[in-house]
């Protein structure tokens, strides 16, 4: 299973925000929305609805003059390793960390250190789904996140149908991903059983893997989704 969003939205987790398919996606709402999907995540869950394995992509494109730099895809980066349960030091693999910037980030046993920069290259990304898709067995639920700028390409540039999507995400060094790529590297390999969410909190990333998505307002204007994330232990 692979799970889309919405278009045209700027999503920061499974929450919702309506904003325009630009660079623009920084709104005053936001804040206030990451309040409520916080409490979300303080809520338990039962183990069917932890993830094993997590991937958390976060660019801010500091180093790079051709694009808006984000400063939010800090700030999420740090509700995604606190949500998920990140630890220092922890060598079990079951979280991976793909963002373009260092953090200082203090952890559950209050522990603060610097999380490094990562390499963000599509190789670089490509191998870290494709290692934690293969090593998924049968069971686990794998997710995959990415906060950072997305686009539609022109139809010469890509042929557009269900199967190659125009939508792209925009990784290190201002390089292009298809959404073709990224279906094909979230779902090859893996073991019967597995299941894959995809979350996208990038503009115009609406059907970027191909599949349908759901659009909807609640009555203030903003629907969020309660899907709290806990790491399977």
């Amino acid at each position: 299973m692979i799970t889309s969003n919405t278009p045209s939205t700027s999503e920061s987790l499974f929450g919702q925000v309506s904003g325009p398919p630009s660079f623009g996606r920084y709104i005053s709402r936001r804040l206030s929305i990451f309040k409520r999907i916080s409490s979300s995540f303080s809520k338990t869950t039962s183990e069917t609805d932890s993830f094993s394995h997590i991937i958390i992509g976060s660019l801010s494109y500091d180093g790079t003059t051709a694009l808006p730099r984000l400063r939010g895809t800090k700030y999420d980066c740090c509700l995604m390793l606190k949500r998920s349960g990140y630890l220092h030091g922890d060598t079990s693999g079951g979280i991976t960390l793909l963002n373009d910037f260092p953090v200082s980030f203090e952890d559950a046993n209050g522990v603060e250190k610097v999380v490094p920069k990562a390499d963000t290259s599509p190789k670089a990304i490509e191998s870290a789904i494709r290692k934690t898709i293969l090593k998924a067995t049968a069971g686990s639920r794998v997710l995959f996140y990415f906060g950072g700028h997305g686009e539609e390409m022109q139809k010469h540039r890509f042929s557009l149908s269900a199967e190659n999507p125009p939508q792209v995400i925009i990784v290190g060094n201002g390089e292009r991903v298809s959404g073709s790529k990224l279906r094909s590297w979230l779902i090859t390999g893996a073991n019967p059983g597995v299941s894959v969410t995809a979350v996208f909190d990038a503009c115009s990333s609406a059907g970027i893997l191909g599949l349908s998505y759901q659009y909807e307002y609640c009555s203030k204007g903003i629907q969020i989704e309660k899907s709290p994330i806990k790491r399977r232990q």
